[in-house]
Formats: C-alpha cells, structure tokens, sequence
C-alpha cells in the first residue's frame, strides 16, 4: 500500500475537539491567565476620566507672487493628518508643558500627580515630565466629512486632564504661527541678499552703459539732423521699433479680432483687462452681480428688484462687448499707424544705409548695454517687490483654528469598563486557549492516532494496543494473565489481522521490531506468540535479542544456551516448553561479541529453514533496527515483519526513516502495530474496550468476548 493510495480525510469538527481535550491543560493555562490578567486590570486600574475639546481647522490660501508658495496647499488631502500630526509632536507637547508649568497655580493645584509629585520643584524639570505625559496620552482624531478635529486627553485627575488639552490647543495655535513666521523670516533674508547682489550689478550695468554712451558719444549722435551717419543710425533704430511695434500688434489684433464676439476669451487678454473702459464696465458688471446676489437673498426670482437687477446686468454685458468692438478697432488703427510708420521709415533710410554702418553698430552696442541695465534694474525691483510682501504676509496665519468646545472639567470617569474589560479578557482567553492547543497540537510530532499514522506511512496498522491497566500485572503476559482486559483483547485482533493477512494462515515466520528502544516490541512477540498458540498453531518463540534479552525472564527461564549457542555451534537448539500447549520458547543465549554476523550467517538460514519446517509460525524478537543492525539483517531473512510503534513516543519522523530504511533493502513489512494507545489521553469519546470488559468481569461465562475496535 502507498501513500498515494490513502485520501487525505475530510476534517470534522470533533477532530477539533478532540484536539482541545488532548490539549486541555496548556490551554486551560492560557485562558485562566489571560482571564486573571483581564480581572486584576479591570478591578486594579484607577479610574480615568477623559476631557475632550473640538476645534475647527481651516486652510488659508495666501496670495503671493513668485516662489513664495502658500505654506499649505488648500487641495492638500493630507492636510489634517498633518494638523493631526503636529498636534502630537513632540515642539507641541514640550510647548503647552512649559507654559502650563509657569502657572505657579497649576503647580500648586495637583498633588498626587506627576505635577504634584514636583510641586515646588524646578520648572524645567515639571516641564518635562509634563511633556512626556502629554506625548503618551494625548489623541487628536479627525471627524469624518467636516473640519473639525477632537482632541482628548485621559488622566486620574480631571481637572488636570481639562488643563492638559486647553492647553495643548492653544500650543498648536502658537506652534502654528511660530512655523509661519519662521518660514516668512527665512524667505525675507533670502530675497533681500539676493536683492544686495542684483543692485550691485545693476550698478555696474549703469556705469559700462554711460561709459559707452559717452566714448561713443551717442548724445551728439542723436542731437543731429539730416542724413549723417548718426541720424541714419537713429532712423534704423526707429525703423527697428517699428517693426517690433508692428509685430507686437498683428498677434495682438489677430487674437482680438478672433474673439470679439466672446466677452469670456477676451477677458483672458492682457490688452482687454487693461483698457480703463472696461475695467470700468467689468467693475460696474461685479457690483450688478453682487446686488443681484444680495436680492436673491431676500426676494424671489421675479420680484420687480431682481428684474431691474437682471436687466442692468444683461446692459452691462452689452456695453462689454461694444467696449471690447471698440478695443479691436483701436487695435486695428494702431495697427495700421505702426506699419504706415515702418513703411515711412525704411524709405527715408534706404538712401544711406551705407553711410550708417559705423552708427548702428554704435547703436547695436549701445541697446545691447541698455537692456542689461533694464533686465537687472526689473529684477532688483521684482526682489524688493517680494521682500516687502512677505514682511506684510508673514503677519498672516496660513492655518486658522477655532475653538468650538473648550475642555471643560469632566464629571463622570470614562474607565476603566469593568464588564467589558472582563469579557473580553474572557473571549481572549478563549481564543488564546484554542490558539495555544492548536499550536502546542503543530509542534507535537508523536504518533497518536492509528489513522493519522496510516495516512502518512503508506503502510496499513494492524492492532491498536492499550496501555496495561492498573489493575493488572504488566503487560509482557497479558495474554495469560489478564485474558479478560482490554489488553488482551487487542492482542487477540492482532493476531486475528495477522491470520487473515494470508490465505494461508499465519506466515511461516515473523518478525517483531521497532525503530526505537521501549517501543513494546517484546511484549507484542510475546501475546501475539501467546495468542497465535491459543488459536491452535504450533508457535515458536525466539528471543533473537542478543544486546538485551527479556524472553527468558518473562517465562522464568535459563539463558545458558540458546540462539547465539546453536549459532555458533556450541549446542544445537533446544526450544523449551513453557507449560502453555503449543508454544515453545528459544531464548537469545549467552550474548556474543558479533550478534550481527551471526544473524546474518548462513547457519542462521539454514536454522530458520529447520525451525519452519517444524513449526507452523516462529516469532522473532529482534533489537530495534534503527539503533543496531540486527533487525535490518533479520528482516530479509524473515517471511513477515511487524513493526512496533509507540503512541505518544515515536515520532513520525523516525517511523518514516525506519520504512525508508526497510524499502532500501527491498524489505515491505506486514503492517504496523500501535502499542500504549490511551484513547483518553487521544481526545477520544468512548472507551469501548474498557466498558465493557469492566462489566464483563462481574459476569463471566454469560458473554462471550466481543473484538476490539481496532482497525485493520
């Protein structure tokens, strides 16, 4: 049979309870103390009262030009885990911990607290206790859809609790402004250095400009008339503004003239939003509206206010259009203006072009000079611009915060919950407990059931033997001397399995071992020797144990001569009666210094062969064949073997190496057998064997003895 053979089986909750019953204690351990531990805090822990306040924060967008970005972003979606974040800090904490421990009064206030404990004491150092307790207790939670953030604070004193969190609001309110103006401080030191460095070269543009102007003496040059050099020079400059006047106004006009009949675009347009006339038109249309918005308020929409409201608003929207018709039209004569005037100059200048060469060259240098200056002198002003904004912009709070429910003194403690504690140290524990049997189950790797074992062997499992009562003698002679206990009768389902493995009866020979030492391996040789000669075979019994030899003092008998003698040749062998019918006994003899090559000799063959042949089935005890060879050299000479395993002390591990071992040299055994399987201990529900050979004792003769429960 091979593992494959086996289907892993389904999983039914009683095999749960019997886990918990087996493991019982170790989980009862866990629940009592985990349910202790629940008891002593919920009935130990001082009550705890809790103050709490709910304050309102808004983000507030500043407007500023240039880098100077708003200090919070108003589509921040971490903006009140920030919040939330700085009301717990630690700068928070330590802030609302120093103002509240320079109120001589609060100091005098608490005894029994961490600041009464250091009443009198140094500020500093209350200040920090008082940090620390704050950083460990206090709790900020954001409500859900709104602005509003609750702050608690749970503490044995609840006037103290009550000081604690007004405090800490109003430590993050300063915290708040603090990181503000220091923002602001940095921004403004920043810009005006950089303001320094601009006007130290806008400076020193001035001066290579008039240095220029007056070696090249360009003031003479414009001052003159007609068609020298220096009046060509100034005809191609203007010629050259022009021409970027011209240009300027094409894109302008063509943009313009796109969309005139759309008040919306054109209001994206610098030249539009520039014209006084509509600026003045869009003025009085902003206050049209908000006149309607404020008769909405109180009149419905075809009052004779809102009409009229409505009416001025339509005539505004009107006068906007004509004023941006009319700015096109400007747009288009100054258009026309500017290219009549670059067409104009460049006929006066085509005639001495070449005599201007020198001068505009001059001039080329000379604009080149200029717009240095102007580029630096924009950028000076933009930086002084910027640093006396943010001097009036640090005064601002980019974060408003409203108090909506100081704390107040609370009345009633909120903890602990006495019932609640103690349930739920009861549901714990429970969950620990079956946790822990579970667990305890997972690293448990020993044999205790026969299924589970079958399952992950391959290999089927003969007989299930109990553990010897306590009211009996042991369990070697079980068979003979508690016929009637359970013991024997699982003995007797053994040999039952053994005989019915064959058509042919018993096998001829049989081998009993086990992988480890004090496995059973002996006493099974024994009943099932016992069992099979009171079935009516003839049963030879051979202690082939050399290292460590039991038979012969089970059955009281001399070891002076046996199998190691026959072996040997020394004696040749004498079975001996044991006053049971049909079961003779071989002991193992004197021990030899080689058991190993005696068992494996050729004599050993042909010792078997003869004791076959006179015998219907000869039993072997052999040493266990994973701590000496002798089982392994035994196991190919024998016809069947049994292999003995010990519930609750083999474990898988060495059953699975000692199969491997067998199937290395081509050996397949019978089955197995589990010895010591205490069905109470296993988390089984019924104790068949048991019940009813404790009510058959009483009444022997009128029931006849009913076979075990053990698989086969």
């Amino acid at each position: 049979m091979n593992t494959a053979d086996y289907q892993k089986p389904e999983v039914h909750l009683r095999d749960y309870l019997r886990v918990l019953y087996r493991r019982k204690w170790p989980a009862l351990a866990v629940f009592v103390i985990t349910v202790a531990v629940a008891v002593v805090r919920a009935l130990l822990v001082p009550p705890a009262y809790r103050a709490t306040t709910r304050i309102l924060i808004e983000k507030v967008q500043t407007q500023s030009i240039g880098a100077n970005a708003p200090m919070y972003n108003i589509w921040d979606p971490d903006f009140y885990s920030t919040q939330v974040q700085i009301i717990r800090s630690a700068a928070t904490a330590e802030r609302a911990a120093r103002e509240l421990a320079a109120d001589a009064g609060f100091r005098q206030s608490f005894r029994g607290t961490a600041a009464g404990a250091s009443r009198g004491s140094d500020p500093g150092l209350l200040a920090t206790e008082l940090a620390a307790m704050i950083r460990m207790g206090i709790t900020a939670t954001p409500e859900k859809d709104s602005k509003i953030v609750t702050i608690d604070y749970v503490s044995a004193e609840p006037a103290l609790a009550a000081r604690i969190v007004n405090g800490v609001v109003k430590a993050y309110v300063d915290q708040l402004f603090e990181m503000k103006m220091s923002y602001s401080r940095y921004a403004i030191e920043w810009m005006t250095g950089q303001a320094r460095e601009e006007g130290a070269r806008l400076a020193q543009a001035e001066r290579d400009l008039q240095s220029f102007m007056k070696a090249k003496d360009i003031l003479g040059m414009e001052s003159r008339v007609g068609v020298s050099p220096e009046r060509l020079s100034e005809l191609g400059l203007e010629l050259t503004r022009a021409e970027t006047r011209r240009r300027e106004l094409e894109p302008v006009y063509q943009r313009l003239a796109a969309i005139a009949e759309d008040p919306a675009a054109a209001e994206t347009i610098s030249a539009v939003v520039k014209d006084e006339g509509f600026s003045a038109v869009k003025a009085q249309q902003l206050k049209a509206e908000q006149n309607l918005a404020e008769l909405s308020r109180k009149y419905g929409a075809k009052h004779p206010a809102m009409v009229l409201a409505r009416q001025e608003i339509e005539a505004l929207e009107k006068r906007k259009i004509a004023e941006i018709r009319r700015i096109v039209l400007s747009a288009k004569s100054e258009l026309e203006l500017a290219a009549a005037r670059e067409d104009d100059l460049r006929l006066r200048l085509s005639s001495g072009r070449g005599d201007a060469v020198a001068a505009n060259e001059k001039l080329v240098r000379y604009e080149e000079l200029k717009r240095a200056v102007d580029t630096n002198r924009q950028f000076y002003e933009t930086l002084m611009a910027r640093a006396k904004e943010e001097s009036l912009n640090q005064q601002l709070q980019g974060v408003q915060v409203y108090t909506l429910e100081p704390a107040v003194v609370p009345r009633a403690p909120d903890g602990p919950r006495t019932a609640r504690t103690i349930l739920l140290g009861l549901v714990l524990g429970l969950v620990g407990g079956v946790g822990m049997a579970l667990f305890v189950e997972y690293l448990d790797n020993t044999v205790r059931s026969a299924e589970d074992l079958e399952l992950k062997t391959g290999v089927p499992v003969l007989g299930v033997i109990p553990p010897a009562g306590s009211r009996g003698t042991g369990i070697d002679m079980a068979m003979l001397k508690e016929p009637r206990q359970p013991v024997a009768e699982s003995y007797r389902a053994l040999r039952t399995s053994i005989i019915l493995s064959s058509d042919d009866g018993p096998p001829g020979s049989l081998l009993v071992t086990s992988t480890a030492p004090e496995e059973g391996k002996t006493a099974t040789a024994v009943n099932l020797a016992v069992g099979l000669a009171q079935s009516g075979y003839s049963v030879l019994l051979v202690d082939a144990d050399m290292r460590k030899p039991r038979i012969d003092a089970i059955f009281g008998l001399s070891n002076e001569q046996g199998l190691s003698t026959a072996l040997r040749g020394i004696a040749p062998p004498a079975p001996v009666e044991v006053g049971l019918p049909n079961l003779k006994v071989l002991t193992s003899g004197p021990a030899p210094e080689n058991p190993s090559e005696l068992l494996g000799s050729k004599r050993m063959d042909e010792l078997l062969q003869e004791l076959c042949a006179v015998y219907d089935t000869v039993v072997v005890d052999s040493p266990p064949f994973l701590t000496v060879a002798d089982g392994l050299v035994l196991a190919r000479k024998i016809d069947a073997m049994l292999v003995i395993v010990r519930s609750e002390r083999s474990t898988y591990d060495g059953v699975k190496r000692g199969l491997k071992a067998l199937r290395d040299i081509s050996v397949r055994p019978l089955g197995l057998v589990l010895n010591a399987y205490d069905e109470k201990r296993s988390g089984a529900y019924y104790y068949y064997h048991q019940h009813y050979y404790q009510k058959s004792d009483g009444e022997k003769g009128k029931k006849t003895s009913k076979s075990s429960s053990t698989r086969t």
